[in-house]
């Protein structure tokens, strides 16, 4: 399965992060990381090819995965971003709040891949 995509995937567990970033590699993406929110705008600033965001929503910082969710929304309209959460309720809230599509753990990697090339392929071209 190949892409030419750029996903950036935001998580401050060290393990997580690398599961998630290597079968992104492995399937083809591009991958950046980033330990926390304030890192991932960095990163959204300085990479605007960057074609997709997957985000965990506690993290330390200043913001945490919502509060980017709604930066990206603001500052990089129309870049889907895919928010991970523990929590069911919290996942339905965050849907309705900034329209992200939502995932719970512990993640399904096909899952992953396959709603991230969907959304990619739903995606205006730029």
């Amino acid at each position: 399965m190949a892409s030419n995509h750029t996903v950036l995937v935001v998580e401050d567990e060290p393990l997580i992060l690398q599961d998630v970033s290597s079968h992104l590699d492995d399937c083809g993406f591009r991958v950046l990381e980033a330990e926390n929110a304030d890192q991932a705008v960095i990163l959204l600033l300085q990479h605007p090819e960057i074609d997709l965001v997957f985000t965990d929503v506690r993290m330390p910082g200043k913001m945490d995965g919502l509060d980017l969710a709604r930066w990206v929304l603001e500052n990089r309209p129309g870049l889907p971003v895919m928010i991970a959460t523990g929590d069911l309720g919290r996942a339905t809230a965050m849907h309705e709040l900034c329209g992200a599509e939502t995932f719970l753990k512990p993640y399904d990697h096909e899952k992953i891949v396959e709603r991230m090339l969907k959304a990619l392929a739903a995606k205006p071209a730029a």
